[in-house]
């Protein structure tokens, strides 16, 4: 079984909903969203990012079989810096929540308006995004939330992590500052070296 990260690379078999703004999900509280996350964008190849492009949320879930991806976030793309606004709480679906873990990892992808996928769970075949965070993710931890070894390095609520290699099993993940998380744009999406951290 592929993990939800690897079928991110491979195929990004997880979105794209068609949706102009994003889709309104039922389970999200009655409650102000935070005030975003920014980081930046690097373009490689030729690669562009069009106009009105949007950046997002891809929640990966790999503590359920089968994995699955989860979009929740949203905000703008530019050539050079990416926002996206989050929830206090993400939905649960969002989560790795299989006992004893509780915890979230996503990562930050970019796509034109036209293929931004609604909010929910994502469909097993759509269109690829143009970039996303490869080597880094926004990490979210409840109260007394668990997870992998890793996780006990960051805090409550939303933070952000940079990749640390492991050639003898999976990567992890190790604090970084969020507005240092880097939405790499290729000229092709499959040459990204994701983080396999699942």
């Amino acid at each position: 079984m592929l993990a939800a990260m690897r079928m991110l690379k491979l195929s990004f078999t997880l979105p794209l909903l068609v949706a102009a703004c994003g889709g309104d999900d039922a389970s999200m509280p009655d409650a102000a969203p935070t005030d975003g996350i920014s980081g930046v964008v690097t373009l490689s190849g030729g690669a562009t990012v069009p106009a009105g492009a949007r950046a997002f949320g891809v929640w990966v879930v790999s503590a359920t079989s089968p994995d699955y991806a989860y979009k929740h976030g949203e905000g703008a793309a530019s050539g050079a810096s990416w926002n996206v606004v989050f929830w206090p709480t993400p939905p649960a679906e969002a989560l790795n929540t299989s006992a004893p873990f509780s915890f979230g990892v996503a990562v930050i992808a970019i796509a034109p308006a036209a293929q931004v996928p609604a909010d929910g769970v994502l469909p097993d075949t759509a269109p690829p995004p143009i970039g996303m965070s490869s080597r880094h993710a926004v990490i979210y931890k409840p109260a007394g939330g668990q997870g992998p070894d890793w996780l006990t390095a960051f805090p409550e609520g939303y933070s952000c992590g940079v990749c640390v290699d492991n050639a003898a099993g999976f990567d992890s993940f190790t604090p970084v500052a969020c507005s240092a998380v880097v939405v790499d744009v290729p000229a092709d999406i499959d040459t990204l070296d994701v983080c396999n951290w699942t």
